[in-house]
């Protein structure tokens, strides 16, 4: 046996989740033995079939809920599988398939703020008995915000040296180097303030106080908002010492074309 918990990213705490499509095909499933596979969900049970080829065969897979869906969670139970399946069912018993994971966010979310890329960094929560499940210390909310925080600390790292990078091309004045990095930081901001749309959702549900990883992401996402606000201000700024230095490279071209021409008269 093997228990999934997982949350689905919405924009409202508390939210009862809703099946926004039923049948999803040739969902493509990488560093796997099976290559593409259909999944389904039943309104009624809200039961999931997965079906797909493995070695000439047509192998299912289903997922039962063991107890309601809430607060953005689902919770899902799959049957101890044969030797004889794939080893994308054999994987299953140990933990949920990070693809498998997205491929079931599919059913239910949409990817309005961040790309569906981002969707497949979560690691699902995973237990083999519901005795294990009921016996751990660690909440849903808080084991993922765990995980959120493992996610947003790469960005803010990836930004930082984004910004030293960007720091550096000015006080050098390689102006074309500065608007590719300029964009590129604007760029990780914004996929992280998309991110915490989702994030904040999960920090709403009702439970006991906050671990210390939603004080540190908190942190970093008003810091990031003040560095937001202080590279568009200097990128503003330099802006004009780019144009004025384009400028003053176009008028001195342009004498030096003057000369070379007035010379080859002569």
């Amino acid at each position: 046996m093997a228990l999934y918990i997982l949350w689905i990213p919405n924009l409202t705490a508390n939210v009862s989740l809703k099946i926004r499509k039923e049948k999803i095909e040739h969902y493509n499933i990488s560093d796997t033995d099976v290559n593409y596979i259909t999944a389904s969900i039943d309104r009624n049970s809200w039961n999931i079939e997965f079906s797909y080829e493995f070695q000439n065969e047509t192998h299912r897979m289903l997922l039962t809920p063991f107890q309601a869906n809430a607060n953005g969670f689902l919770f899902y139970e799959l049957a101890d599988q044969t030797e004889s399946d794939s080893c994308l069912a054999q994987t299953m018993s140990k933990g949920i398939h990070a693809g498998v994971y997205h491929l079931i966010k599919e059913f239910f979310h949409e990817h309005n703020f961040h790309s569906a890329e981002e969707d497949s960094i979560l690691h699902a929560r995973f237990f083999q008995t519901i005795e294990e499940y009921r016996q751990s210390q660690t909440s849903d909310r808080d084991y993922y915000i765990k995980e959120y925080h493992k996610k947003f600390r790469t960005f803010f790292n990836d930004i930082n040296g984004d910004i030293s990078v960007l720091e550096n091309s000015l006080s050098l004045m390689r102006y074309r180097e500065v608007y590719k990095g300029y964009k590129r930081v604007l760029d990780l901001i914004n996929r992280f303030n998309g991110e915490y749309l989702y994030y904040q959702s999960l920090i709403h549900i009702p439970n006991e106080e906050l671990p210390w990883e939603a004080e540190e992401i908190k942190a970093w996402s008003q810091s990031l908002q003040i560095k937001k606000e202080n590279i568009e201000n200097l990128f503003t700024y330099n802006s004009a010492l780019f144009g004025t230095h384009y400028s003053m490279y176009g008028l001195m071209t342009g004498i030096i074309s003057l000369i070379i021409t007035i010379i080859t008269l002569l």
